[in-house]
């Protein structure tokens, strides 16, 4: 047969390589044409090595964080009818929805089209008559009002989890790909195991506990213990005292 032959990954074409050190395969069937890593599989991706390049299943994952991470972070017109998101580049914070819902930027409240700045604590910028009780401000944005950084990332560690629960076939996405996506949604390096061998831990009772496998070939490397275990100690009965 023909020697140094490599199969196109996307067609199973067979290319004739010049040699081990050709790491591209170009595809010469006419209705394929794909140029794709000869060790991976993937698209040419030189200068890139192999474990540099983020798989397909990679990406997926780090989309479906990224759009929990901004849904969590968009603001929302409050109409149950619309919850069109929105961002606000400069003016004021009374928002003006296309559906035709006002509210407020800051607190998400619908208020009043006609008297929209009755609203805010300084409503007479606006026009309007001043509520001393409110939080809200015409301009800029309090410190209350800023959406937490650290909510954010709680719903990207928990859409993480989610997305590694419903792809098993992601359970093995440890180490330093898994690092990688973390890094690309700005998430911190886990310094503990990773989501599937947390929850694997977690089931088998926690980070210390022994797996039942591991606990039956310990009992059966120590027949003492596992007789002990077996046959609780019978409690000592008291002696009866002697009558004089």
């Amino acid at each position: 047969g023909i020697q140094g032959l490599a199969p196109c990954p996307a067609c199973d074409y067979m290319v004739e390589m010049s040699g081990m050190g050709e790491g591209v395969i170009r595809c010469l069937d006419p209705d394929c044409g794909k140029v794709s890593c000869r060790w991976c599989g993937e698209d040419d991706h030189r200068p890139l090595r192999c474990d540099e390049v983020e798989k397909d299943s990679e990406a997926k994952l780090r989309t479906f964080i990224e759009e929990r991470m901004t849904e969590e972070a968009a603001r929302r017109c409050p109409n149950p009818g619309c919850r069109k998101a929105y961002e606000k580049i400069e003016g004021c914070n009374k928002i003006t929805c296309p559906c035709g819902t006002s509210s407020c930027y800051l607190c998400g409240t619908v208020i009043d089209s006609n008297r929209p700045y009755d609203h805010f604590r300084d409503g007479n910028l606006g026009g309007g008559t001043a509520d001393k009780k409110s939080r809200c401000t015409v301009y800029g944005e309090p410190a209350w009002a800023k959406r937490c950084s650290a909510a954010v990332k709680r719903k990207a560690e928990a859409a993480l989890e989610e997305y590694l629960e419903a792809h098993p076939e992601l359970r093995g996405l440890e180490g330093e790909r898994l690092a990688r996506v973390r890094r690309n949604v700005g998430l911190e390096e886990a310094s503990a195991a990773p989501p599937e061998k947390r929850r694997r831990q977690e089931r088998a009772g926690g980070p210390g506990a022994a797996s039942p496998a591991a606990a039956a070939a310990a009992a059966r490397a120590n027949p003492e213990r596992r007789q002990r275990q077996a046959q609780p100690q019978q409690q000592q009965q008291p002696q009866p005292q002697q009558q004089l």
